[in-house]
């Protein structure tokens, strides 16, 4: 089929027509403006929420912290949080003497781990408990009998998508969040500021950290049975294996 241009493509009755000088009839769009005045607004919004919310962990907080929602405690030693990896190949390790043989051969998957892994560390002042991070999937991927590929990412939830936004945490947690009548009650009272203007919509998007449980479940994208990532409290989000060895989140469901 041959492309059509202006000059191929000719209506007799069109070329009658005169021109007209629409100029003067052209409406600029405002939508950039109101997009930018609303980014602002919710930048203004952030900033002062978040400093009430630094008023809370310095002077309403209990000091010093209980060691089960101290940070100092629950993101040290073997609970330290760690960075995304994209796929990286592994390397072959020798066998350890004692340690187990090596995997059988006609074995091919993955391997897949989720659990708990904060974002935010540094300058932490906010209480934290060891089931309070964000779900972190961690994934080897073998083929026949041996590992080749070695891939940690995030589950993409409602909380780990506004809390980056937002550049520190904020998603109340019922491990750590209410300590006294007066930090409970500021929390709940910021917490509702946030919901509404915008910052955090818990009743449709969630507020869960999905760092629980990896299962293959039915209900996916084609009802096919697919992967998700769960918590108990929340909605669950179904995540794909790529090609390549990476992860990557689709969707967020309720499971029945």
């Amino acid at each position: 089929m041959e492309a059509l241009s202006s000059s191929s493509f000719r209506h007799p009755q069109l070329l009658q027509v005169p021109s007209l000088n629409t100029r003067a009839n052209v409406k600029r769009s405002p939508q950039p403006m109101i997009k930018a005045n609303i980014f602002k607004k919710h930048l203004e919004y952030s900033t002062i929420l978040n400093k009430l919310d630094d008023f809370i962990s310095t002077f309403l907080d209990p000091s010093p912290l209980r060691p089960s929602i101290d940070p100092e405690h629950g993101m040290s030693g073997y609970f330290a949080p760690v960075d995304e990896l994209p796929p990286t190949a592994c390397t072959e390790v020798a066998a350890v003497e004692g340690g187990g043989g090596p995997l059988p051969s006609c074995l091919d998957g993955a391997y897949i781990r989720n659990g708990p892994n904060p974002q935010f560390v540094e300058g932490r002042r906010r209480p934290y408990h060891l089931f309070d991070g964000d779900g972190m999937l961690h994934m080897i991927r073998i083929s026949g009998g041996k590992a080749t590929t070695f891939c940690s990412r995030y589950v993409n939830t409602h909380k780990h998508t506004v809390e980056r936004e937002n550049g520190s945490p904020f998603v109340p947690s019922p491990f750590s969040s209410f300590n006294g009548i007066a930090s409970s009650v500021s929390r709940c009272m910021l917490t509702a500021a946030r919901v509404l203007t915008g910052q955090f919509d818990p009743l449709n998007k969630g507020f869960g950290a999905a760092n629980t449980s990896v299962a293959l479940l039915p209900g996916g994208a084609g009802g096919a049975a697919n992967l998700f990532a769960l918590s108990e409290c929340d909605l669950s989000y179904e995540i794909k294996v790529t090609e390549n060895g990476d992860i990557v989140t689709l969707l967020e469901f309720l499971i029945e």
